[in-house]
């Protein structure tokens, strides 16, 4: 039996509470997945800050979102298998910039 992979896949921000490590770690998974030039749409909030929550939607909860450098981000996607496409668009977000990360795998 042949090993199946992904065509291409989607994370929207899915590493926000993720570790450098962990991101690593996420990233070599979506490559291993993927097939030779499939795409990966990876959105992450762009900065360099923890924000924590207390209440979302009226409820309460515990939650610390992660923002990301886009480039060392670029760079961890490059070590990992995949090759940029498109950078972030500046001020994406009202209240945070959003980082819009096409790669594909190599």
């Amino acid at each position: 039996m042949t090993e199946e992979h992904l065509a291409a896949t989607q994370a929207s921000y899915d590493v926000v509470a993720a570790e450098d490590a962990d991101v690593r770690t996420a990233l070599a998974e979506f490559r291993r997945v993927l097939a030779d030039g499939g795409p990966l749409l990876l959105a992450v909030h762009a900065g360099e800050e923890v924000r924590h929550s207390q209440e979302w939607f009226g409820a309460a909860v515990d939650v610390s979102f992660r923002f990301f450098d886009p480039g060392w981000l670029s760079a961890e996607l490059d070590r990992a298998g995949f090759t940029a496409r498109r950078q972030p668009y500046p001020a994406a977000e009202v209240a945070a910039e959003g980082a819009y990360l096409l790669a594909r795998a190599r």
